[in-house]
């Protein structure tokens, strides 16, 4: 198949994507949503010029190839995949898009910081997630976070640099008390969504334009 674009396969009955190495060049798209018996994508490394990549809802989903040589990948979804418990140490260096809502993974490795093109990190209901100790001022391309619903997560990095491009903070149902956050470096924050039992800090008032929004707390069986 060195002449397919596109893999669009929703809903399959997959449990590996192929065996052995294909020839991939010309590969620029990977869809298999919802192919609720697909244990391991491995062999990408014959797909250097894949640019999106979508396996949301594959709950069985185990394991996930090295992405460092991917250079061209730029949408990575992997939502509801809830088997998959840690993402490759060396990530897509030019992804824009990451999405790992609802999977099983305990930390971020702290690579995610190189990520100078990432726009959304989507980090939403990870249940499982302990801690995040990213650096997000470094991430200079970031505009979305999603930490919301992740009711491990006891806390959040400081602030210590200005943080310019951060315009969606989502921090709401998680075990986080008190934010130790300089909101006055934080500026081009416009939406903080948050739980109403958080503490927000003075520094809060710096920034005028900010919309607020709360949620109330739901009780969450561990």
């Amino acid at each position: 198949p060195q002449n397919l674009v596109v893999l669009t396969m929703p809903c399959s009955q997959l449990q590996r994507l192929w065996e052995g190495t294909r020839k991939l060049q010309s590969l620029k798209t990977i869809s298999l949503q919802h192919s609720k018996k697909l244990v391991e994508i491995n062999q990408l490394s014959e797909a250097q010029n894949v640019e999106i990549i979508d396996l949301r809802g594959c709950t069985s989903l185990q394991s996930f190839a090295a992405t460092g040589n991917l250079k061209h990948l730029q949408v990575l979804n992997l939502c509801g995949c809830v088997e998959v418990k840690s993402f490759p140490e060396v990530p897509p260096p030019n992804i824009k898009e990451l999405n790992l809502n609802g999977t099983g993974i305990r930390e971020v490795a702290e690579s995610v910081e190189t990520l100078s093109k990432l726009i959304k990190l989507d980090l939403g209901n990870c249940r499982e997630l302990l801690k995040f100790q990213i650096k997000i001022y470094n991430m200079e391309s970031l505009e979305m976070l999603n930490l919301s619903g992740c009711i491990q997560l006891k806390g959040f990095p400081e602030t210590a640099n200005e943080v310019g491009n951060l315009k969606y903070l989502y921090l709401s149902c998680t075990a986080i008390q008190e934010l130790h956050i300089s909101f006055s470096n934080m500026i081009g924050l416009k939406v903080l969504k948050v739980s109403r039992t958080l503490n927000l800090p003075e520094s809060l008032k710096d920034l005028k334009d900010l919309e607020v929004e709360y949620e109330e707390e739901i009780e969450h069986p561990l």
